[in-house]
């Protein structure tokens, strides 16, 4: 029998921890993350080891860097773009923020991934699953809003 795991994830991690105690304390086992990005983090590694893709589009107000920090070593790739509202932060400043976090990491030991910019969400869906088999689309609940549809009516999402 397959164990299935929970995934906690919870601004307050002293909540988030007394929750997987007590869920572990009832055979549910349970791990916990503080945010979408260390969530997001915590399911590639332990689900995704063959680093899927990563196409990524966030709000200029989020904490950018901390996004890239806990993703980065777990894709094998990324495209930079940005969703459809004044919010967003352009593809091209996310990719270079994006190259400047990864040099100042190569210094430490860790690889390289390539990142790459596609203004257009779809056409960035669509770069990606055409050079890998598992995409992941993250970043901001305006650009998954934004893909959904369209990946639904060319039957990629059911």
């Amino acid at each position: 029998i397959m164990r299935k795991t929970i995934l906690i994830v919870d601004d307050d991690g002293e909540m988030a921890g007394i929750l997987a105690k007590y869920l572990s304390g009832h055979d549910y086992p349970a791990m916990t993350a503080y945010n979408g990005a260390e969530a997001l983090a915590v399911y590639l590694a332990r689900w995704h080891p063959e680093r899927p893709a990563l196409v990524i589009g966030v709000m200029r107000d989020k904490d950018v860097e901390g996004m890239i920090d806990k993703l980065l070593p777990l894709v094998s790739s990324v495209i930079a773009t940005a969703a459809a509202t004044p919010r967003a932060m352009p593809a091209d400043e996310l990719a270079a923020r994006m190259r400047a976090r990864q040099s100042a990491s190569t210094r430490t030991g860790n690889g390289t991934v390539d990142v790459h910019v596609d203004t257009d969400p779809l056409h960035a869906i669509e770069q990606a699953l055409a050079r890998h088999d598992a995409v992941c689309v993250a970043g901001s609940i305006f650009l998954a809003g934004e893909v959904r549809d369209a990946l639904k009516r060319r039957a990629i999402l059911r």
